[in-house]
């Protein structure tokens, strides 16, 4: 793996998986030290479907239609994708690293475990310079001469191996001094400083006429995102492509599934919709409750930016009205 920066993205060499911040699958249990932020708060579909049925005044078996439960798991899993592609500012946003290989301009879809890429929401890329292609310590590993390490547990140093061969069973003790060395079995290994990365943007959208170009290997400048990553042209050395964006829909259909964005909207949605199908007269209050809580989120969505409501830009301002 390599470490990709001061916040700790590893990326996996495989040339398509990552672990940034060491997220876990999510079918997995969730620890909050995992770098996954999992609201507390979240509900399950079961949890969520059996609010719906007190919410609708289902509480009693015997007043259940046939095929109940099927038709508040549509409500609910409609609702996830609707809030999912109608409002951005509802948190699935993460980074996606690509570790590239010397002229190697194809690589797999950015994927860990069942939390994939969405490619039609990616919002910033770039590729990183600088860094070195280092691997994670293992116990009875034969490693050459110039191989980098860093610790099972991560760290502010890199671990050349400067006299080759079969690590030991027990990780050792790191040296925290540029240039110190430790024996692990028969492998040295000497500190290094870890380089400084260098950014650049990288382009959406590869032209045919790039192909025209000269094209010797060299840092890449554009991608394009299909079935899999191409980057262009091809890399002349290793490289970590960056790649900010949201989680495509996960799954959404066994019992102890989350949804994919904020429970509390998909929940209200879901009401609102199934009320109105029930013919509740009081449907539309849980639409302007989910409206206000919209508000909410795009509203924490800025940040520490500037934001005032109504307040046009000053370009917007002399622009020419389209009529």
């Amino acid at each position: 793996m390599s470490s990709g920066g001061s916040n700790g993205p590893d990326v996996v060499v495989n040339g398509g998986a990552n672990v940034y911040d060491r997220a876990v699958c999510f079918d997995s249990p969730v620890a909050m030290d995992t770098g996954l932020f999992v609201d507390p708060n979240d509900k399950t579909l079961a949890q969520l479907r059996s609010d719906l049925n007190l919410r609708l005044g289902f509480g009693k078996s015997n007043l259940m239609p046939p095929d109940h439960n099927a038709l508040l798991d549509s409500f609910l899993q409609d609702a996830n994708e609707q809030c999912y592609w109608r409002y951005p500012q509802i948190h699935t946003e993460r980074w996606w690293g690509v570790q590239t290989n010397p002229g190697q301009r194809f690589y797999d879809v950015p994927i860990d475990c069942t939390k994939a890429l969405e490619f039609r929401r990616i919002t910033w890329a770039g590729v990183a310079d600088g860094l070195r292609r280092v691997e994670q310590w293992g116990a009875e590993r034969v490693l050459p001469a110039g191989a980098f390490i860093i610790p099972i547990g991560g760290g502010r140093f890199d671990y050349e191996v400067t006299v080759s061969g079969a690590t030991g069973t027990v990780e050792p003790v790191w040296p925290l001094v540029d240039g110190q060395t430790v024996v692990d079995g028969a492998v040295t290994f000497t500190c290094r400083a870890r380089p400084q990365a260098r950014w650049y943007p990288l382009r959406s959208g590869i032209e045919p006429t790039d192909f025209i170009r000269d094209t010797m290997q060299s840092r890449p400048t554009t991608y394009e995102l299909r079935q899999y990553l191409e980057i262009f042209p091809e890399p002349d050395a290793t490289y970590v492509i960056w790649l900010k964006g949201h989680l495509g829909v996960r799954r959404f259909t066994e019992e102890d599934d989350l949804p994919t964005v904020d429970s509390r909207a998909v929940f209200l949605l879901a009401l609102a919709n199934a009320k109105a199908h029930f013919g509740h007269p009081d449907a539309n209050n849980y639409v302007k409750q989910f409206e206000v809580l919209i508000r909410k989120f795009t509203a924490g969505a800025h940040g520490t930016r500037k934001y005032v409501p109504g307040e046009r830009r000053k370009e917007d301002a002399v622009r020419p009205k389209v009529v």
